[in-house]
């Protein structure tokens, strides 16, 4: 998930930063995995 404000809508790219950190970080091996990104206004 993704904190953003109103009118936001390119979490997709924040997760594929995500993404590639974790892959640079452990490999391709390791790192890949299964995602989803969703856009919220708040979170606890």
């Amino acid at each position: 998930m993704v904190n953003s404000a109103d009118g936001y809508a390119d979490q997709h790219i924040v997760v594929n930063g995500f993404s590639d950190l974790i892959i640079d970080v452990f490999g391709s091996e390791v790192g890949r995995h299964a995602r989803v990104a969703i856009g919220v206004a708040g979170l606890p």
